[in-house]
């Protein structure tokens, strides 16, 4: 395995780079943002392979100087000054756009390389990242908690894990994210936002408005068929009320597939096969997985894009862990496709990075692919899709309440922020009040502060894209050879090779003629 390379024992805080040079021309304006950028990105590569190597136990540059490389690039003064003189005078709408990227990139920087931010940061994921769960006498991993909670038949013991494994972690890590919350805020106030939430957002291309109005129309459109899901499965199992560590368990008992087909040792050849149906040689791609325990179902590294991308995993056996990887390849396809030739149109946003990897993992919802995978019958496979469509319901509201939490958690850091994740969870789940600390454990508010809104926004975009895939090239996995090409052709065309030129609202817009809307999923989940 190639570890990555860690030789970057020279950037330092104290290291500042030397100003801007007059510039009077775009030719010599792109020379110098190709110098920039080339800097950047051996800082990336740096700052990338060192996160990754931690993640996996091996030595790691400091992060603490690599964030210091990152900010004295992107908060030099006279780089800004070039740019923002530069922004309204370009001509060309290649250089215009890296002006425009570069203009984001310093706004994200004021907050996320501010050394305050970055050190409590890097600080706190080193605990996360090194902290063993332990119930008892038993020590833990992550998977091991999703496996007890999604699986094991006694209440009892999926109740205790629920409350035990992960709270002592949150309450000692509380008063740190909680301040590390804080010290977001004043920088983003300071530039002119109410709250770190929204300058977060502002980047993202919405607003709080916008997003809370989707979340609402989601939470309407889907609160009937979950409260019969709640009810039926209630019934079922004989339980007077649903409490938190029941639904996972729940949903599994309604929409489950044999976890013969999905073994860990044979997941890594479904994955390349699947792959392998779009008319790649999966081998051949610069994709890497190692199995490790992390606190994420899947996490994937892209060192460098497009040529080394590197994914974590640590699968049991199941469908769910199958998705996870193939959701986290999905990831991989497209930093393996871009086709751009500088650092900043490289970079995706959240979003649309989500929406990549729910795009290849939708794949596995086609009646098609189940009939083959499992061995089941078509009427199992309806049944189940049926099942499963309530079960990512569940799902998608619990997204709404961790999106939810999150974003107004920054209007008062030093809140309650246990009972305000517990309201929101009540509200969206239905469940009776859950007061556990666990908010602090997971690692979102510190590595990816503003995040969860994501997974909701990439259900929209790879149903969107689904449904204009079925409408141009017909069922996927009825397509002829050439026929499934065309669809990787499609989505590369259309999604990957852009990168970041296109932004990537516009981008789902080009390809699917039309704004990125609820409308397909909720077709998909017949609500």
């Amino acid at each position: 395995m190639n570890s990555g390379n860690n030789s970057y024992s020279s950037f330092g805080e104290s290291v500042r780079p030397a100003p801007a040079p007059s510039i009077t021309s775009e030719a010599r304006l792109n020379d110098w943002l190709d110098q920039l950028e080339n800097r950047l990105e051996s800082v990336s590569v740096a700052y990338n392979s060192a996160s990754f190597n931690k993640y996996i136990g091996l030595p790691a540059s400091d992060l603490n100087r690599i964030d210091a490389a990152y900010s004295a690039l992107l908060n030099e003064p006279s780089y800004r000054a070039t740019v923002r003189h530069w922004l309204n005078r370009a001509t060309n709408p290649l250089l215009c756009r890296r002006l425009e990227l570069f203009e984001k990139s310093f706004l994200e920087a004021e907050v996320s390389k501010n050394p305050a931010i970055y050190e409590l940061r890097n600080l706190i994921n080193d605990r996360l990242i090194g902290y063993k769960p332990r119930v008892g006498n038993s020590e833990l991993t992550r998977s091991d908690i999703t496996e007890i909670l999604r699986s094991h038949p006694d209440r009892t013991v999926r109740q205790r894990i629920y409350e035990q494994a992960l709270s002592p972690l949150s309450r000692e890590l509380e008063s740190q994210v909680s301040a590390l919350m804080q010290h977001r805020n004043t920088e983003a106030r300071r530039l002119g936002f109410k709250t770190y939430a929204d300058l977060h957002l502002h980047l993202l291309g919405t607003n709080r408005t916008t997003l809370f109005e989707l979340f609402d129309r989601l939470e309407a459109l889907t609160t009937a068929p979950y409260r019969e899901f709640l009810a039926v499965a209630a019934r079922e199992h004989g339980l007077e009320r649903v409490e938190p560590w029941d639904l996972q368990w729940l949903a599994d008992r309604r929409a489950s597939l044999p976890d013969g087909p999905f073994q860990p040792d044979n997941m890594l050849a479904m994955v390349h096969a699947l792959v392998a149906l779009f008319g790649l040689k999966p081998q051949e791609l610069p994709i890497q997985v190692v199995k490790q325990d992390i606190p994420f179902g899947g996490l994937c590294f892209t060192i460098r894009v497009p040529d080394d991308i590197r994914i974590l995993t640590n699968p049991k056996a199941g469908y769910l862990f199958y998705r996870t990887m193939v959701h986290e390849f999905g990831h991989g396809l497209h930093s393996a496709f871009i086709r751009q030739p500088s650092y900043t149109l490289k970079r995706e946003w959240g979003p649309f990075n989500e929406g990549m990897a729910e795009t290849l993992a939708f794949f596995t919802h086609y009646p098609d692919w189940l009939l083959k995978t499992t061995g089941l019958s078509k009427a199992e496979v309806e049944n189940y899709q049926r099942e499963n469509a309530r079960r990512r319901i569940q799902r998608l509201r619990n997204l709404l309440a961790q999106a939810r939490f999150e974003i107004e958690a920054y209007d008062n850091p030093s809140a309650n922020l246990n009972r305000l994740l517990a309201d929101y969870e009540a509200r969206y789940l239905l469940t009776p009040l859950n007061l556990t600390p666990r908010w602090a454990a997971v690692s979102f508010p510190t590595t990816h502060p503003i995040y969860r809104q994501n997974y909701i926004l990439a259900e929209l975009i790879a149903a969107q894209t689904h449904a204009e895939i079925e409408r141009r090239f017909g069922f996927f996995f009825q397509l002829p050879e050439d026929g499934r090409k065309a669809v990787f052709n499609f989505l590369r065309a259309n999604y990957y090779a852009p990168g970041a030129f296109t932004e990537w609202a516009d981008k789902i817009r080009n390809a699917t003629s039309k704004p990125l809307s609820v409308d397909a999923l909720v077709k998909e989940l017949s609500l």
